[in-house]
């Protein structure tokens, strides 16, 4: 609201009190908010009732385009076109007709006009002696009205909700209709930034992008969909890319009624401004659809582009869409597009994260590279992308994780991960880690919640949160946890880690050993995964078996890095302790991320009370008793 305005509205409030209007056949009551046609209550979310007051107040005469846009959005951006779906919408719950209106009148090129008669209402006249004039009934209309309006907008965050309940939202994964097979990782991305986008618009609350995933090509209506997910509104679209040009179609509904609420369809020339652009206007129109407009900040937000070049973007995209399959092939593909992206932009922030991102994870146990080769590497991604961006949650998280697993540095860590949770406040899954590591499961544990409560449907959340659960000595949650996400997605091999080792942990063996099969296959007979699956042969006796997995193991060492962990976790099952921490000390040479976990990892229990194994826990300064009392 402008100053002008302010100014306006106080002094009708010193020289005015309010009562009901009669527009035409309806009756807007200021002391409920409410429209009514008869006994029919027609209800009027905020930008429609405040542009119904601007119109009553001026009626019958014209009010311009530009006033509509001062008295209605105040300091909130928006164009033309903005006012005119308004005046749409406002029309549609009025029962107008453009072609035949009643009560509002388009004047080209000028603005609009109430043509309905304007009136007091008798039973307020009776009521309020000095409402001498309809004048004066809807000056105090509009002081109720646009104190409404100022109250909320103060008051709370969410009052611009066109419903008590948050609006909850989530973005189907967008069907691919380009010719060839060749361009799922487009549509892949332009369904990703879209989610970004609407995850800046504050009433709304999006559902996270692995939550959505696993109803691709789901047989499935949309209001199933929706009762699963936990949301009320639903977007659906397709990509076709064909040479140089998109068309992108988009289309949002209302799950809880099955009605389309809006759609539109675009045709552009390809380029990262035009494919921005289209996003930028699918947040506008899908917040104008909601009775809403998007702030300054949101604008300004969504319209910096983190790169120029088409080139660049287009290897980014096929970027993103390798590294979250997390097996070595896909990450050697990813490693390479992003460099690939870097070197047609070398100032493209966003590239140099995620190939930190990937990094992270080549020097673990998803790749092929020691810690001290791919870390350091990882590190300096990390800083180019903070200088770029100084304030980029993705890049502090980033900064915290390799803080966490390879440098052991926990203080500097969680100020990385708190100053990340100040922008973001989903940055929360590493941080939780880092919590569990340093026995603070407490606090792990409410950060789970609270990230559980927001993506109840997300796999990858409630896969973390199981691990999370496990450390804090909660098996059957744990295990509750992991049944939700393989419920959700059978695809994803950590769920049954998690799984399996809560089974083992309340000592039901055979169901462990069935999850860890599961998980061996889907982690393409990871070093990890073989060991998980040695140590509850060991459990049951089948030593022979498990020492078949020890040496399929050492044999993926001719190919590829293998954490030393990983042989120290079976020979501790094995009771061999002197090997155990010979391979525990290689481990603490090359930094491996298996490491962090000596506090959390039930694999260490029966080892714990050796006093070698208590120096190296110094060593990594996880003697947590001390760091509780530095706190």
């Amino acid at each position: 609201m402008t100053s002008a305005g302010l100014k306006r509205e106080a002094e009708v409030v010193d020289s005015n009190q309010s009562g009901t209007t009669r527009i035409g056949d309806l009756i807007l009551d200021p002391h409920q908010r409410l429209l009514r046609r008869g006994h029919e209550k027609i209800r009027l979310p905020n930008l429609s009732y405040q542009l119904l007051l601007s119109l009553v107040r001026h009626a019958p005469g014209i009010v311009t385009t530009d006033q509509l846009l001062n008295e209605v959005w105040g300091n909130v951006v928006v164009g033309d076109e903005t006012v005119k779906q308004r005046v749409s919408l406002l029309r549609q719950a009025l029962g107008d007709s453009s072609e035949k209106p009643e009560y509002i009148e388009v004047i080209r090129g000028v603005g609009y006009r109430l043509i309905a008669p304007v009136s007091a209402a008798m039973q307020e006249q009776k009521h309020s002696p000095h409402s001498t004039s309809a004048a004066m009934v809807v000056l105090g209309l509009l002081v109720i009205g646009s104190a409404v309006m100022l109250f909320d907008r103060a008051g709370q965050k969410d009052a611009i909700r066109v419903s008590d309940t948050p609006w909850s939202l989530a973005v189907l994964p967008f069907e691919d209709l380009s010719a060839g097979s060749d361009h799922a990782y487009f549509s892949d991305g332009i369904h990703d930034e879209i989610i970004s986008r609407l995850s800046k618009i504050d009433i709304l609350a999006v559902t996270s992008r692995t939550s959505v995933l696993p109803y691709r090509n789901a047989a499935k209506n949309i209001r199933e969909i929706a009762v699963e997910l936990g949301v009320n509104l639903i977007i659906e679209g397709s990509v076709r890319h064909s040479g140089d040009r998109v068309r992108i179609t988009v289309q949002l509904i209302d799950a809880d009624n099955d009605i389309h609420l809006w759609a539109q369809n675009y045709d552009r020339p390809l380029s990262v401004s035009n494919l921005f652009a289209i996003q930028i206007d699918v947040a506008e129109q899908i917040a104008l659809a909601l009775e809403t407009e998007l702030t300054i900040e949101e604008l300004d937000e969504m319209r910096l582009l983190p790169t120029d070049s088409l080139d660049a973007y287009n290897s980014f995209l096929l970027g993103r869409y390798h590294i979250w399959r997390g097996n070595p092939q896909d990450l050697r593909l990813s490693m390479g597009f992003f460099e690939q992206a870097l070197a047609f932009d070398s100032k493209f922030a966003r590239a140099y994260i995620s190939l930190g991102q990937t990094l992270t994870f080549v020097g673990t146990s998803y790749g092929w590279m020691a810690p001290h080769e791919a870390f350091p590497l990882a590190e300096q991604n990390v800083a180019e992308a903070l200088r770029l961006e100084p304030e980029s949650a993705e890049a502090l998280m980033l900064r915290g994780d390799i803080l966490t697993w390879y440098r052991w540095q926990w203080p500097e860590a969680e100020e990385a991960y708190r100053q990340a949770l100040t922008i973001n406040e989903d940055s929360v899954l590493g941080y939780a880690i880092l919590l569990s590591i340093l026995n603070r499961n407490d606090e792990a544990v409410q950060l789970i919640e609270t990230l559980i409560s927001r993506y109840p449907r997300d796999h990858w959340i409630r896969a973390n949160a199981a691990w999370r659960f496990l450390a804090a000595g909660d098996p059957r949650r744990a295990i509750a946890e992991a049944n939700v996400a393989i419920e959700i997605d059978d695809s994803y091999g950590d769920a049954f880690g998690s799984r399996g080792w809560a089974h083992l942990a309340i000592g039901e063996v055979d169901y462990a050993i069935e999850d860890f099969k599961r998980h061996l296959n889907l982690q393409n007979r990871s070093p990890i995964a073989l060991s998980y699956l040695a140590i509850a042969y060991i459990r049951v006796g089948n030593r022979d078996d498990a020492m078949n997995l020890l040496d399929e193991i050492s044999q993926l060492e001719s190919t590829s890095f293998v954490p030393p962990d990983v042989f120290a976790r079976v020979y501790v099952a094995l009771g061999d302790f002197d090997e155990a921490i010979l391979w525990l000390n290689r481990a603490y040479d090359v930094r491996s991320r298996g490491l962090i976990f000596l506090n959390a990892d039930a694999s260490w229990d029966s080892i714990r009370d050796d006093p070698r194994f208590q120096s190296l826990r110094e060593k990594m300064h996880l003697d947590v008793e001390r760091l509780d009392a530095n706190r």
